[in-house]
């Protein structure tokens, strides 16, 4: 089997991309199903309407990432705990606790979904108030919170099996650097999050729609919807307290987000029909009008990224000249985020960052005849130059003592990063 990656890994991605786009495709459905139940039919199929043309999080789901996997998961833990919040049956605990184990194993910090359920299980004990009730809630709860554990375990076995990896992956996923990841206190991150990451993939006018209609469901004390914006206020607060941040990070929140941004649409329209029109004849037109023109930017960015992904991308044009353009058996230097040479005539050595621990001199030394850098991790060097001094004076003494051969810049409709080829005169 890992002769046979080697030799046809494309096929093993491709079927990979398939799961990771299925599971987004799968998202929508709950999404509606939420929406039209416990808000309105309207809110569910403007929800998604507005979610399915987010670029970045459709970009993220052709990759083969645990992301849109995650949202599935998600999204089914909460249909499913508001199915228990309407039908406090032992069913419905089983049902919640395997969702929610399967959703853990997606991304660890999901074990957010637990204090909403146990939510749940409080707001059914206030509710009713007896001893009987307390007692059998405890069970129930007892039993759910087994489930998490059995359906984090059927999913993710090797987590067992293979301790020590695992702990090495949660190590590697707790570090406190990254270089363009770091650097924010934990209010920085939260602040990040929702005034940054956030309007980048929902767009400003559907995030304050949406942060508006949830201040209206607190006001009204709508209980399935504190359930929906308890899950998002834990989710972000505790992303919050990683040393680091990402946009990809606040993806488990937007679900959630759409539909309040969906029902403040629904809302908005609705007044104006009200205030402005003075007849419930013009809202269907004024929330179609809006819905439009609210996911006009989204989808104009989406049709660019589908150009951008049909044309090739900077770095295989940074292949195709290197193979016409390079000698045969030449020694190349590359860091991540450039051309992919596997099955070419060069003797290829990659790494993270070229200026990372090496001086030019060491690649003259070695005899390396090409060096190709690229804008993805130049970038972070330069964003930061006080921190990477000796990184930045690496590109610039680069820049400036070798021949720049070639440089293949992205545009409107091709996406990559900018990718630099010099050759080293030794």
């Amino acid at each position: 089997l890992t002769a046979d990656f080697a030799q046809n890994f494309a096929n093993y991605y491709y079927l990979g991309r398939l799961v990771t786009i299925t599971y987004a495709i799968l998202t929508l459905p709950l999404i509606y199903q939420i929406g039209q139940k416990w808000f309105r039919q309207s809110t569910g199929f403007i929800a998604i309407w507005l979610f399915m043309f987010y670029p970045n999080f459709i970009y993220h789901a052709r990759m083969v990432r645990t992301d849109s996997a995650t949202l599935f998961y998600i999204m089914l833990s909460l249909w499913l705990i508001l199915r228990l919040y309407d039908e406090n049956r032992l069913g419905n605990h089983l049902l919640v606790g395997l969702a929610i184990g399967f959703s853990i194993s997606t991304k660890y910090i999901l074990a957010a979904l637990i204090p909403v359920y146990l939510l749940v299980c409080l707001i059914h004990v206030w509710q009713d108030r007896s001893i009987t009730r307390l007692r059998s809630e405890t069970v129930n709860a007892a039993a759910g919170l087994a489930m998490v554990l059995l359906g984090f375990a059927v999913s993710t076995p090797y987590f067992f099996l293979d301790f020590n990896t695992a702990l090495d992956n949660l190590r590697a996923e707790a570090r406190s650097e990254h270089l363009g990841a770091d650097g924010l206190s934990k209010g920085g991150n939260l602040w990040y999050y929702l005034t940054s990451a956030l309007p980048r993939i929902m767009t400003w006018p559907q995030l304050l729609l949406g942060l508006a209609a949830m201040g209206v469901s607190l006001w009204q004390r709508r209980l399935a919807h504190i359930v929906l914006i308890s899950f998002a206020c834990i989710y972000l607060i505790g992303a919050s307290l990683s040393p680091l941040h990402w946009l990809r990070w606040a993806f488990p929140v937007v679900p959630v987000l759409t539909l309040f941004s969906a029902e403040g649409i629904w809302s908005v329209s609705r007044f104006v029909a009200h205030s402005v029109f003075r007849r419930w004849q013009g809202h269907r037109y004024l929330l179609a009008s809006f819905v439009l023109l609210l996911a006009a930017s989204p989808f104009y960015e989406t049709i660019l990224l589908d150009i951008q992904q049909a044309n090739p991308s900077t770095r295989i044009l940074a292949r195709e000249w290197l193979v016409e353009n390079v000698p045969s058996g030449s020694k190349i230097g590359q860091e991540w985020y450039t051309a992919p040479l596997e099955g070419t005539s060069f003797e290829v050595i990659n790494m993270w960052a070229l200026g990372q621990d090496r001086v030019l001199a060491d690649y003259y030394e070695e005899g390396f005849d090409y060096l190709v850098a690229s804008s993805g991790m130049y970038n972070r060097f330069y964003a930061d130059p006080e921190r990477s001094p000796t990184q930045v004076q690496f590109y610039d003494s680069l820049s400036e003592t070798d021949v720049l051969v070639q440089e293949i810049n992205p545009s409107t409709t091709r996406n990559g990063p900018t990718i630099k080829i010099y050759k080293l005169f030794r």
